[in-house]
């Protein structure tokens, strides 16, 4: 073993929420969210999509950022935060505390669930199903992004 040369060496878990790193994520993740807010509901109206198994750069962009938000709610439970004035470092502690209050919120908003059923759909749709009738479904789910 190396000597630590009177290093200091802090812990990698939790994530301290003041930390430059986190706060330049964070930041990137409100500017994804921002983003998000505009472009769902302008596709929903705007866009007449047909699921198929091309990928656009596009759709390559979507799947992306929808892997960004679920890494995002990952890390939330490995992030510290304060209550009362006192700062909680307890993983467990933080993952109560996190699947108490916005969890569930960040989970329905993070996972591609308008692209899990397009995925089924085209699925059923190489099976001899019709993918074009079940357009609204994939509307519906991704409307309850929003």
């Amino acid at each position: 073993r190396g000597q630590d040369h009177g290093v200091l060496r802090l812990p990698k878990w939790p994530l301290d929420p003041e930390s430059a790193s986190k706060q330049a994520w964070d930041l990137m993740i409100m500017a994804f969210l921002l983003y998000t807010t505009f472009s769902v509901p302008y596709m929903l109206v705007f866009v007449n999509e047909s699921p198929d198994l091309n990928l656009s750069p596009f759709d390559i962009f979507e799947v992306t950022l929808d892997c960004i938000f679920c890494i995002d709610v990952v890390l939330s439970f490995f992030t510290a935060y304060t209550e009362q004035g006192v700062y909680i470092t307890d993983l467990s502690k933080i993952a109560a505390s996190y699947l108490r209050s916005w969890f569930p919120i960040d989970f329905m908003g993070s996972v591609p669930f308008d692209k899990i059923v397009a995925a089924i759909i085209l699925t059923n749709a190489e099976r001899g199903g019709s993918a074009s009738s079940n357009l609204g479904a994939i509307r519906f789910v991704r409307a309850l992004k929003v």
